[in-house]
């Protein structure tokens, strides 16, 4: 097995030829596709966030409900209790 360890100068200047090179139209292209499908997904994963926070909202309120009608449920109790005392 030979292994290289140094790059030809005329590939080492091709190299650094096309690493300056402006990008062709296709590497455009390709690259503004790439950042309108991020753009796209960026929408799409508020969309689900929003939703998901929406739903723990429900909860929340119908939990916050239940507690009070609890507290109302306990503050009649105590009401009643206090008028039988008297």
């Amino acid at each position: 097995m030979i292994g290289l360890s140094w790059i030809p100068r005329e590939i080492n200047d091709l190299a650094d030829t096309l690493a300056k090179s402006e990008p062709n139209l296709d590497e455009l292209e390709w690259n503004q596709l790439k950042l309108f499908i991020e753009l796209l997904r960026e929408p799409v994963n508020s969309a689900e966030i929003v939703s998901k926070q929406k739903e723990e909202i429900e909860n929340l309120k119908s939990t916050l409900s239940q507690k009070n009608q609890k507290i109302q449920n306990q503050a009649t109790q105590i009401n009643s209790l206090r008028t039988k005392k008297a």
